[in-house]
């Protein structure tokens, strides 16, 4: 009985969690209508998609340069892949720090 009930406990937690977290956003939402408070942090789709992009495209880099430096060197792949992805990923997270503060 053991798994089945930390399976139904941490499915009603979650749910809970879940539950008042959006009931909260909502009375926010209702409490700024009634101020008159209007949001002006919309969603950009267009600069999630612009960071996504370059993120993607920087870590694929790095993919390939972490290839080309494990079949020419004799450094494990064990060691340039993680490695590779890490620096590159901050390169691109770098990168569009830089790119969404000129916007």
């Amino acid at each position: 009985m053991g798994p089945e009930l930390f399976l139904i406990t941490l499915i009603l937690s979650v749910s809970a969690t879940l539950f008042f977290y959006l009931k909260s956003k909502h009375e926010e939402a209702m409490a700024k209508i009634e101020h008159g408070i209007t949001d002006e942090k919309a969603f950009d789709l267009k600069a999630v998609m612009l960071n996504l992009g370059i993120i993607f495209l920087v870590v694929g880099a790095g993919l390939i340069v972490a290839y080309l430096i494990s079949h020419y060197q004799d450094i494990p792949e064990y060691v340039t892949f993680p490695s590779s992805i890490l620096i590159f990923g901050g390169i691109g997270l770098i990168t569009c720090f830089f790119v969404n503060g000129r916007k």
